[in-house]
C-alpha cells in the first residue's frame, strides 16, 4: 500500500503517514485541524481505521469529530455541517 504524503491528501479522506498509522484532515477548506484515526499497528485499512475513530474511546485526544457525507469534519465545522445536510 502506497503511503501518502500531506500534499497528496484529499481533506476530509484518511490516509496513512507512517506504515499503518492512519490520520484526517478536516474536510472544511480553510481548517487545518488534524486528527490521529488509528496509531500505528491498530488498523491495516483506511475503514478499520475510520471504525475505530467512530468509537467514542478514540477520540479522547480530539472528540467530536464526524463522518458527513462521505469527509472527516472537527468538532468546530459538524455543526455547520448538519445544518447544511437538513
Amino acid at each position: 500500500m502506497p503511503r501518502r504524503s500531506q500534499r497528496a491528501v484529499t481533506k476530509g479522506v484518511a490516509y496513512a503517514v507512517e506504515w499503518l498509522e492512519w490520520h484526517v484532515d478536516c474536510a472544511e477548506a480553510h481548517c487545518q485541524e488534524h486528527a490521529l484515526l488509528a496509531h500505528i499497528g491498530m488498523a491495516s485499512t483506511w475503514q478499520q481505521a475510520e471504525r475505530l475513530m467512530k468509537k467514542d474511546s478514540n477520540q479522547d485526544e480530539k472528540p467530536g469529530w464526524k463522518k458527513i457525507y462521505g469527509k472527516w469534519y472537527c468538532a468546530d465545522h459538524v455543526p455547520k455541517m448538519s445544518k447544511n445536510k437538513d
